[in-house]
């Protein structure tokens, strides 16, 4: 997984013009293709499984068939979520007793040698059972967004009615509710009762579009907190600059324009500022990356 977001972060940085917004790069290069017979263009997530595809992280069936709608067992989700990394079979093999050389196991073992999954309390890993939602969210969470790289909750997050059926006192409860909050999840599959209660379903199995969904958010989120890190740094730079030059109206349309030329409007600024408020990791980013750009 963090090959993908590399790979995402080289073609926004090396693009000629502007960072741009995340979606419409990936969009721009994933989105126009038809890579499976059974997942169209139009399809709600054919960009997360075209993304996905075009990255090696996942395949087909011998069909060609992709089978959005198919439930995920273990060991195809962690194909799918460690399948950018190819983990070398030689070496990652026999890390349960039913995990030995089979054609999961090496994506099973190094997700385990990494510290991204364990087994069940008998020492067994069972690869033929489905993975469900909150057990998915915990895992692409852990590769891509580690608990200490959250954020803390915005004002609107903590506002927030999260879905009736998560069970605050559950192990899981950070994980859905930090999933919900930065809309990480493929909400087609929720249902809502009127405008103010909804049910997440989060012991339901997970489908395979669900997963190329989150991973593709999630990836798309942390990319997002550095392009907007290094945009803010750059106006932080010019304001510095400029603070004894320009009157603070001047200053601010200076930095509207540097959030333009990089490909996002007034309006997309003012969204990114909510999103990012309070965002720690983000800031640090900040910090550290205007002592770059900035220099003495």
């Amino acid at each position: 997984m963090k090959k993908l977001i590399l790979s995402l972060l080289i073609v926004l940085f090396v693009a000629p013009a502007a960072y741009a917004d995340v979606y419409s790069v990936i969009e721009d290069l994933h989105g126009s293709t038809k890579v499976f017979p059974d997942v169209f263009v139009s399809h709600p997530n054919h960009l997360a499984i075209s993304w996905l595809y075009d990255l090696g992280a996942i395949s087909g069936y011998p069909d060609g068939d992709f089978r959005p709608d198919y439930n995920v067992n273990r060991a195809e989700f962690m194909k799918m979520v460690v399948g950018d990394q190819d983990p070398d079979p030689n070496v990652y093999k026999n890390c349960f007793p039913d995990v030995k050389d089979q054609w999961f196991a090496p994506y099973v073992c190094y997700a385990y040698e990494q510290g991204i999954i364990d087994g069940y309390d008998d020492g067994s890993f069972k690869p033929e059972n489905d993975v469900n939602r909150v057990e998915a969210m915990k895992i692409i969470l852990n590769l891509v967004l580690p608990e200490e790289r959250w954020p803390g909750p915005t004002q609107e997050e903590m506002d927030m009615i999260y879905p009736v059926d998560i069970d605050q006192d559950a192990w899981y409860a950070g994980y859905a509710k930090f999933t919900f909050a930065k809309d990480l999840a493929d909400s087609h599959h929720f249902t809502r009762k009127d405008d103010e209660i909804s049910y997440s379903h989060p012991g339901d199995p997970m489908t395979r579009k669900e997963v190329a969904e989150m991973m593709l958010r999630s990836v798309v989120y942390e990319a997002e907190r550095i392009v907007h890190a290094t945009i803010m740094a750059e106006a932080g730079c010019f304001a510095e600059a400029n603070l004894d030059l320009m009157t603070e109206e001047e200053i601010d349309v200076g930095i509207i324009d540097i959030f333009n030329e990089n490909g996002y409007s007034e309006e997309e600024m003012d969204i990114y500022f909510l999103l990012f408020e309070g965002d720690k990791v983000v800031q640090a980013n900040i910090d550290v990356l205007m002592v770059e750009i900035c220099g003495e």
